[in-house]
């Protein structure tokens, strides 16, 4: 109860405060679950139980991504057993795909480039860069405050962080978005050889179905899975962890919270379809900015998932529409360009940069900022002269030369854009360049849907908490499911706040959190 209400204390919130106005906070139907059979439950009856467990654990985790791979770690290295089942016959969920980038500070990287951060001044920017409604400072420090042996622990698992992926990211004024060598999917490769090696057992083509809930305690104590057509029953000796990732990939759902996102172009985990989300819902728990998005604007108009993000724009590149002007400070990021793309002619627009730019991202260890591999890809289109480029968008060559030619004029002149505002790459950091050494390189760009912000209400023990702000015993959370929630939220444009680095870091963090609570939970047997 306690650390249930210390969430909205931090608001000023108390749960009378929070229940008189639950309106504009639940998702529709939140409030209704209830656990299996509970209407016929007394303290000595165990009908709800199941005649046979196929499986125990201390831990068991629902989705085999960064989270749940994180978790099942973390906790053979505290001595627990665990199981992590994944309904894909895959591992690796939306942190094989995503950008690969992981918001550290204070990291023996960092220092050696002579990077001065920690904690204090990571906690700063994403507080400035997440402040608006919603914003959860104690869940937004927490994750700070426990990240610092992130880097150790993954350097140790052998992630390698290259000097070149250390790069400016949206709402960081100092650098430290940490890029792994070889791309987010080689880091899962890793992550999931290593969990593999410490005991983890990995169920794959298993999808999580129900949780099992006492009715009387509402403790969470087991899984109801699908595997190979049958039903087979998880038991969790200490706790269960929703690591399932976002509903993105439900476009009934995703229409379900907010009109028109259901026709966005899905580029995420194809296991991102919110059934972590319902089992949760179905036992009390509330879900958070259904409504609002995380979708990002940097998908490839080639590209087919979320390993086809491509995002020169993010460091410096400018963006033009089909007829040839730019119409929006690129520095806003990828939730405030975003919004802008629906409104362009033909429904893409198009990065562009010269060849001193690509030369410098030419090998980056970033598959979203890579221009080689951009080009091998086919979604990066070589143009000898501005003349190619314009008819490569269909535009006037004088329109785009003077678009370009103020741009670069701004720049050398008086050290910004003086047409939208645009005053770093990205948010407050990084230097703008000018564009003006042939070849010219173009991206075609479409808006498309990564991730959303909607996601479960929990505390900072990563506690699954119920309408009344109280935790589900023993239901904890990790990753999309819950990562955006406690950022803040853009009212006028229905997008949550987004923090560069924070999403897959924050799905291992709060991994590795649950794991060490469970060590000071009691196992239950029956």
């Amino acid at each position: 109860m306690k650390d249930g209400n210390r969430v909205f204390d931090s608001q000023g919130l108390s749960r009378r405060g929070f229940l008189a106005g639950a309106g504009a906070l639940l998702a529709a139907g939140a409030l209704t679950g209830c656990g299996p059979n509970a209407e016929a439950a007394t303290a000595d009856d165990a009908s709800w139980l199941p005649t046979k467990w196929d499986y125990e654990a201390d831990l068991i985790a629902v989705g085999a991504g960064g989270g749940g791979l994180a978790a099942g770690i973390t906790a053979r290295d505290e001595g627990l057993e665990a199981i992590v089942i994944e309904h894909l016959p895959y591992a690796g969920g939306s942190s094989a795909i995503c950008g690969g980038g992981i918001g550290m500070c204070g990291t023996p990287l960092q220092k050696e480039l002579g990077i001065d951060d920690s904690p204090e001044k990571y906690l700063a920017d994403v507080l400035v860069n997440s402040a608006g409604p919603m914003s959860n400072e104690a869940n937004i420090k927490a994750h700070i405050n426990s990240i610092t042996d992130m880097y150790d622990w993954l350097t140790g698992l052998g992630v390698v962080f290259p000097a070149s992926g250390l790069l400016d990211s949206q709402g960081n004024n100092t650098i430290r978005e940490h890029h792994v060598e070889g791309g987010a999917g080689a880091a899962m490769t890793i992550i999931q050889e290593a969990a593999l090696e410490k005991g983890v057992k990995l169920l794959l083509n298993t999808q999580g179905q129900e949780l099992i809930q006492n009715p009387v305690t509402k403790e969470v104590l087991g899984v109801i899975a699908e595997q190979e057509g049958k039903k087979i029953y998880l038991k969790a000796r200490r706790g269960i962890l929703l690591a399932t990732g976002s509903f993105a990939a439900n476009l009934e759902m995703l229409e379900q919270y907010r009109y028109g996102l259901g026709q966005s172009k899905v580029i995420c985990s194809p296991g991102n379809t919110g059934l972590g989300h319902k089992m949760a819902m179905q036992l009390g728990a509330v879900m958070l900015k259904a409504g609002y998005n995380v979708g990002v604007s940097v998908g490839a108009a080639k590209g087919e998932s979320g390993a086809d993000l491509v995002g020169m724009y993010v460091q410096g590149a400018i963006l033009v529409n089909r007829e040839g002007k730019r119409f929006v400070n690129e520095a806003l990021g990828i939730n405030g360009v975003g919004p802008t793309l629906s409104s362009q002619s033909g429904g893409s627009v198009f990065q562009l940069y010269d060849q001193k730019f690509a030369d410098a991202f030419w090998d980056n260890p970033a598959n979203m900022y890579c221009a080689s591999k951009h080009v091998e890809k086919g979604f990066s289109v070589k143009c000898d002269t501005l003349e190619d480029a314009a008819a490569v968008i269909g535009c006037p060559t004088a329109d785009l030369k003077a678009t370009l030619d103020k741009y670069n004029e701004d720049v050398k002149t008086v050290g910004y854009d003086t047409v939208f505002g645009r005053e770093f790459t990205n948010a407050t950091a990084g230097e703008l360049m000018t564009f003006e050494q042939a070849p010219y390189y173009l991206e075609e760009t479409v808006q498309a849907m990564a991730g959303m912000a909607g996601g479960l209400w929990e505390n900072e023990n990563c506690q699954i908490l119920n309408q009344y702000g109280e935790p589900i015993p023993r239901l904890y959370a990790a990753g999309e499911i819950v990562q955006y929630t406690m950022l803040g939220v853009d009212t006028n444009l229905w997008i949550n706040k987004t923090h560069c680095g924070w999403g897959w870091c924050g799905a291992m963090n709060h991994g590795r959190l649950v794991a060490k609570h469970l060590v000071e939970v009691e196992p239950w047997d029956a």
